[in-house]
């Protein structure tokens, strides 16, 4: 006896339906309040909440900026560029964010290449150093050789004169 009948299928009910995940459910739920949870947001931005300015803002402003905004990036750029010590590059930084001048996102991303320049710049220090350390030993090796070498000569003249 053969476990199917020919022509008949294994599952006749078929494969049953996967559950639904969370976000289709979420999304579900949250489509049928749309314009309530809009203005909820709304209102919740304009009564100063942070959180929700932030999350709003990039929808309203869109991501290509004003020339203006490019004209404060590079002045800022132009006064961080111009300070000589990276203590005055991070401090002109800090005061343009303080100011209100340049955004804390772009401060911190102009602070986080100034550390990163300085750490190659002391990586390249510290290679100095090496190389240093190496070519004063070299110099040590090279007199201490040039020490036998006239010591050498030294006795080689005293067995010619004799």
């Amino acid at each position: 006896m053969t476990k199917f009948q020919p022509g008949q299928s294994g599952n006749p009910a078929g494969r049953p339906p996967a559950p639904l995940d969370r976000r289709t459910i979420f999304r579900e739920v949250v489509l049928g309040h749309g314009e309530a949870i809009v203005q909820k947001a709304t209102e919740l931005a304009l009564d100063g909440d942070k959180d929700m300015i932030k999350l709003i803002m990039p929808m309203i402003i869109p991501k290509a900026l004003t020339e203006e905004y490019f004209k404060n990036q590079q002045y800022f750029m132009k006064c961080v560029l111009e300070k000589a010590s990276s203590a005055e590059k991070a401090k002109e930084i800090f005061s343009q964010m303080t100011q209100g001048n340049v955004s804390t996102s772009t401060g911190s991303i102009f602070l986080d290449a100034l550390q990163k320049t300085q750490m190659v710049n002391l990586c390249s220090v510290v290679d100095d150093v090496e190389k240093l350390k190496e070519s004063k030993d070299e110099v040590s090796q090279i007199k201490q050789e040039n020490a036998i070498l006239k010591a050498k000569l030294a006795e080689m003249e005293k067995k010619s004169n004799v």
